[in-house]
């Protein structure tokens, strides 16, 4: 049994007990007898979530797992970073916020909280060149070169055929030699 079948009965089940209940609230406004309303919007609520549940719960979670597992991991990591970032500032105008009168007091905590997440989760994806690249510097992580050079400046006796084959632009790109 697949996830998307199994997904389709919980969501058939749930939208079926749903459409019960409405129609039992419905029927006197749509002219028919309570459990025939109760009947009919309950087999709306089958057919609901029989063809929408996949397209509310499955398949958006595997589009969101396909295009992280397309991102490299700075990406992701900065993006979660920025993610979290946003969720403290959130989390630090809550109680400012929750002080205003209602119904603002009780909107606009979790409404700034999902904007500034929002926010940072672009911000940091945007610019996660950027701010990995301050990051690692900021610790002291990242490409070292394997040889200092000691102040004075390194000559490399280097065949023709590492220039001409482009092992140089490889072996540079390491950090073992300058350039």
């Amino acid at each position: 049994m697949s996830v998307e079948f199994t997904f389709r009965m919980i969501g058939m089940v749930i939208c079926a007990l749903l459409g019960a209940r409405f129609g039992l609230d419905a029927a006197t406004s749509v002219g028919l007898p309570a459990d025939v309303s109760s009947l009919l919007f309950a087999l709306i609520g089958v057919l609901f979530g029989l063809i929408m549940t996949p397209y509310l719960t499955v398949r958006p979670v595997r589009a969101i797992s396909k295009t992280i597992n397309s991102m490299p991991v700075e990406v992701v990591f900065m993006a979660i970073i920025g993610t979290l970032i946003g969720l403290l500032l959130g989390l630090l105008l809550a109680y400012p916020l929750s002080t205003l009168a209602q119904p603002l007091g009780g909107i606009l905590p979790p409404a700034a909280s999902v904007v500034l997440a929002y926010l940072g989760l672009t911000l940091f994806t945007v610019r996660s060149r950027e701010f990995w690249a301050f990051l690692t510097d900021w610790l002291g992580i990242g490409r070292r070169r394997a040889f200092a050079g000691m102040g004075m400046e390194r000559q490399l006796l280097l065949d023709t055929s590492v220039l001409i084959d482009g092992r140089i632009v490889d072996i540079a790109k390491t950090g073992f030699v300058g350039g």
